[in-house]
């Protein structure tokens, strides 16, 4: 058999709960090192191949016809997985994170680019407030904010109350910084720029 393109086939159909629109995940092989794409459907059934030569795609363009026909099929036969990019509720039964909480939908895989990995283990997590936060108002209070949040964000579904800053003022290496990583535990990871916390310093320090 005399191959007719470099190896190409959708390998997953991906609804996203959101929007409920479809994509496609598309596995291309140059010498078997794998490279993934995220295709609309309207590229996957025109002719034009030529978006994925940058990507080593490589065919012989007598035969487009036959290579649209087999990535339509390859995407009928792929299997379906829900996913999201966006966070938040996106009605008043579904909340998108990590993972989805709902009513409706069981299962959605989050694609974005925020990092939900927990630092550390739940066990330790669980002492540390314990230990340093539950007798410590101040704390008690930030750590209470990560939770307000989620249900702030729900509350201006019905009521436009805006967007909500709260200030935390002291000396420097008094714990301000440790006191917003503790906020942000309770949605994300809490390294800088890699969950939600991030930094609006204008130098390195």
């Amino acid at each position: 058999l005399i191959p007719i393109s470099t190896y190409i086939k959708v390998v997953e159909r991906q609804r996203n709960i959101a929007t409920d629109e479809y994509t496609y995940l598309v596995v291309i092989k140059i010498k078997g090192v794998p490279t993934e794409l995220i295709l609309k459907g309207e590229e996957l059934i025109t002719l034009n191949f030529k978006n994925l030569m940058a990507y080593g795609f490589l065919f012989e363009e007598q035969y487009a016809r036959f290579l649209q026909k087999y990535l339509v099929q390859s995407a009928n036969e792929a299997p379906t997985k829900t996913v999201h990019s966006t966070l938040g509720w996106i009605d008043e039964n579904t909340y998108l994170s990590n993972n989805v909480y709902s009513k409706n939908e069981n299962q959605s895989e989050y694609i974005g680019k925020t990092d939900f990995t927990p630092k550390g283990s739940i066990e330790a997590y669980i002492n540390l407030i314990n230990t340093n936060v539950l007798e410590y108002t101040p704390l008690l209070f930030v750590w209470l904010l990560g939770f307000a949040s989620a249900i702030l964000s729900y509350l201006n579904q019905y009521l436009d109350i805006g967007c909500l800053l709260i200030g935390l003022n002291n000396l420097s290496s008094k714990g301000k910084t440790t006191a917003a990583m503790l906020t942000t535990s309770v949605t994300s990871n809490p390294v800088f720029d890699r969950g939600l916390m991030t930094n609006f310093s204008g130098t390195s320090n």
